[in-house]
């Protein structure tokens, strides 16, 4: 699922930040590591290898990994992602105050702000992005500002945004990528995203279609000054060789790594697996004429060995998991560990139309490097219940634009969300008014609908148990099926030290942007 050279409007394969904090962890050593002695030195570049070109630089419009590690560079948004309590804390916005009453936010820019061209940025600015994300009812962010009625400037430097009802997450929602401020004049110019303008701790200064990016420090950048001169994003599509250029020196990080090259990420070659906030599923399309069936859907759920795909497939390295939650949020519970149950599953069959036997197809991506041999578990254990999977591999243009069409049966793929809250991940994948339709499953629930229009509106003390009763409906209904949590593994010849920075941090000096 994770999209990649299209407009597609999602948060596939993403949970972007956690993965760039590691990454850009290399800037702590020097890009030849592999050929010298380890060393805390800064280098003046540092060389990111990924599997697949960049596509595009509008955050409304790509969910792809790789333009979302380079939006996070050169984009700057009102608060700031961080870990633990500190994430939605300031970033453009130097000050963050709810009303007494919670139906409004107040956020105070920091003064003197400009963009990486050297143009004031203002709070007409901040109005004109949250509008336009706010207003595109296709857009992969809209339904998280559902809340949202108005977003004014009383003044250049005050931002108002009002809701509907309360929404304690909104500081933590606008700290994701997708929230990028652009130049309130240009945002709608034909061509401003090939090349567009943010005030992040990097601007975009080199593009070469199909090869790469370069991109290095922003002199109007609002906080400390980056460490690192220039960071180069390199295209090598074969995993083997990105893992080869961090072992022979030619890069500092290879990222999108097939699991199975773990156990050859040795020496000065480390292998780092980063835990995003979502899951591996396989999305069942509910309104297909046989998926339709919450039965035949609660079965292939039992059917599945998840303990087989995470050794096999992730080398031990993910959390199986059956349950909505995933453990890297406090809602996940460890009871969800999806046992295998062959004989419930076929209990669950009689009476269906896979009573007898049955054949779905199973749509996955080539270039995600787990799917193929999680697609062929997944065919291997649904035999034991007589539901025989047809293998339908495409290339990930076809493939996202069938899914987009809901033109699929089955389909593998990754869907996370950029920050670990609980409205972020719930707009992505049971929000059938989002952008995704439910992540792709076309799921309506009456009661669900209800349980998601409560989430993001709730009071603390209470949102434990909408997070509970979302828990409960997903078991009911099961509109997908949650196979592990989604992890991005990569390879590093960075010190293992440098690997526990937040990259964000070490990148910027501190500012934690």
């Amino acid at each position: 699922m994770a999209p990649r050279g299209t407009r597609c409007r999602s948060r596939l394969a993403i949970g972007v930040l956690g993965v760039v904090a590691f990454m850009l962890a290399a800037c702590s050593t020097p890009s030849n590591l592999a050929k010298t002695e380890q060393s805390s030195a800064t280098p003046a570049t540092v060389t990111i290898a990924l599997g697949a070109a960049p596509s595009g630089y509008d955050p409304d419009a790509t969910g792809a990994t790789e333009d979302a590690f380079i939006i996070s560079l050169f984009g700057a948004r009102l608060t700031s992602y961080s870990d633990g309590p500190d994430v939605g804390g300031p970033a453009l916005a130097a000050s963050i105050t709810p009303a007494a009453d919670q139906l409004s936010w107040t956020f105070t820019l920091r003064p003197d702000l400009k963009f990486s061209d050297g143009t004031p940025l203002t709070s007409a600015d901040v109005v004109a992005t949250l509008d336009r994300v706010r207003h595109d009812v296709a857009g992969q962010s809209f339904s998280l500002l559902k809340p949202v009625t108005e977003v004014t400037a009383p003044s250049a430097s005050t931002v108002v945004v009002k809701l509907s009802a309360p929404y304690a997450a909104l500081p933590t929602v606008l700290s994701g990528y997708a929230f990028t401020i652009f130049p309130k004049d240009k945002i709608g110019q034909a061509d401003f995203f090939k090349k567009p303008v943010s005030a992040g701790p990097y601007v975009l200064s080199e593009i070469s279609a199909g090869a790469g990016v370069t991109m290095t420090r922003n002199p109007n950048y609002w906080g400390a000054q980056p460490k690192v001169d220039t960071v180069k994003f390199t295209v090598v599509a074969d995993a083997g060789t990105r893992l080869a250029q961090v072992r022979t020196g030619q890069a500092n990080w290879a990222l999108d790594l097939p699991p199975s090259l773990i156990p050859q990420m040795t020496g000065d070659v480390k292998s780092v697996v980063v835990k995003q906030f979502g899951t591996i599923e396989l999305i069942p399309n509910n309104k297909d004429p046989l998926l339709s069936d919450v039965k035949i859907r609660q079965a292939i759920n039992l059917a599945i060995d998840r303990q087989q795909i995470d050794q096999v497939v992730w080398q031990g390295q993910t959390t199986p998991r059956a349950g909505y939650w995933p453990s890297t949020m406090p809602q996940y519970e460890p009871k969800t560990n999806g046992a295998r149950d062959i004989a419930k599953a076929k209990d669950l069959l009689a009476g269906t139309q896979c009573a007898t036997g049955c054949s779905v197809d199973l749509l996955y991506y080539t270039s995600i490097p787990w799917a193929q041999p999680t697609a062929t578990i997944i065919q291997q254990n649904l035999k034991d219940i007589g539901v025989n999977i047809n293998l339908d591999a495409q290339q990930q243009s076809v493939g996202i634009d069938r899914a987009l069409k809901g033109q699929f049966q089955t389909l593998l793929g990754p869907l996370t969300s950029d920050v670990p809250d609980p409205g972020h991940l719930v707009a992505s994948t049971l929000d059938p008014k989002g952008g995704l339709h439910a992540g792709l499953t076309n799921y309506e629930s009456a009661a669900m609908d209800s349980l998601v229009g409560q989430l993001n509106t709730t009071k603390a003390d209470q949102l434990p148990q909408i997070t509970q009763a979302i828990s409960d409906q997903f078991e009911a209904d099961r509109p997908f099926v949650a196979l592990s949590d989604f992890a991005m593994v990569s390879a590093t010849n960075v010190s293992p030290d440098a690997v526990k920075q937040v990259a964000f941090r070490l990148l910027v000096g501190g500012a934690g942007q």
